[in-house]
C-alpha cells in the first residue's frame, strides 16, 4: 500500500455514529437555563478497529510502560516490512484510573502519532442544545453537575451536535466511478458540480453529498 494511501485510510473521518462526546464544562445561566460545552472523541474499540482495518489484527501490536501514575503507550505497526513504533502517555483517571490511563495513552499515541482521529482537535468549542426536562431519541443524553451556589446536583439533557462536513467521511472509489459515470451520461458539468457543494475533488464529497448530487443527476435527461 502506498505510503499516501496508508495516510488517507489512517486519518479518514470516523463515521457520525461512532463518535462520543463528553461535558467539558456545564453550568447555569442568569436566566436559571442550563449551558453544556462539549467535546468529540472517538473510544479505544473504534480506534482498534481502524488498526485493524488498515494493518490487519496482525501488523500492529501496543506496550505500556508505568511511570508512577502515568503510563507510556508504544504503538507499533508493520509498514513495508518495517517496524515503524510510536509513543504518548496519560496519567491514570479520576474515575477508571489503572485502565483510564492505559486507555487514554493509546488514544493519544494514535492521534499524535498516527492522526488517527486527529481531525477532531481541530473542532471549534461546541455549546449543545440543552434541556432540564427529560427528552428521547438516540441524539439526547442525559447528564449533571454540581451548582457551586446550592451544592445541588443538577440534572439536564443535551444534544449531540452535528459535526462540520470535514469531520464527516468522504465517498470511496467505487462511489466515485458512479458519480463520474453518471456525469458522463447526463452530460452534467463536474466543475459546477464540485464548485455546488464546495470540494476540488469528487472524493472529496461526503456521502451525504454524494447522495444529493446523484439526486440531482438523476432528474436531468441523458445526454
Amino acid at each position: 500500500m502506498a505510503k499516501v494511501d496508508l495516510r488517507e485510510k489512517l486519518t479518514a473521518p470516523f463515521d457520525p455514529s461512532q463518535i462520543e462526546w463528553r461535558v467539558q464544562q456545564a453550568g447555569t445561566s442568569q436566566d436559571g437555563s442550563v449551558w453544556c460545552m462539549v467535546l468529540a472523541f472517538v473510544d479505544a474499540r473504534a480506534l482498534q478497529n481502524r488498526l485493524d482495518e488498515v494493518f490487519t489484527p496482525f501488523g500492529w501490536s501496543d506496550a505500556y510502560t508505568p511511570h508512577g501514575d502515568d503510563f507510556i503507550c508504544t504503538l507499533t505497526v508493520e509498514v513495508e516490512g518495517k517496524l515503524v513504533s510510536k509513543q504518548n502517555g496519560a496519567s491514570k483517571t479520576q474515575v477508571e484510573g489503572f485502565k483510564g490511563g492505559i486507555s487514554n495513552s493509546f488514544k493519544r499515541v494514535c492521534a499524535s502519532g498516527y492522526g488517527i482521529g486527529r481531525y477532531l482537535y481541530d473542532l471549534d468549542t461546541m455549546f449543545a442544545e440543552t434541556s432540564s426536562t427529560k427528552q428521547s431519541g438516540d441524539n439526547w443524553v442525559q447528564a449533571s453537575f454540581k451548582d457551586k451556589k446550592t451544592n445541588q446536583f443538577v440534572k439536564y439533557w443535551y444534544k449531540k451536535p452535528q459535526l462540520p462536513e470535514f469531520a464527516k467521511p468522504k465517498i470511496n472509489e467505487d462511489e466515485v466511478l458512479e458519480l463520474e459515470g453518471m456525469i458522463t451520461q447526463k452530460g452534467g458539468d463536474k466543475t459546477a458540480l464540485m464548485m455546488h457543494f464546495g470540494v476540488s475533488k469528487l472524493s472529496q464529497m461526503t456521502p451525504n453529498q454524494y447522495d444529493m448530487a446523484i439526486s440531482m443527476l438523476k432528474k436531468k435527461k441523458d445526454a
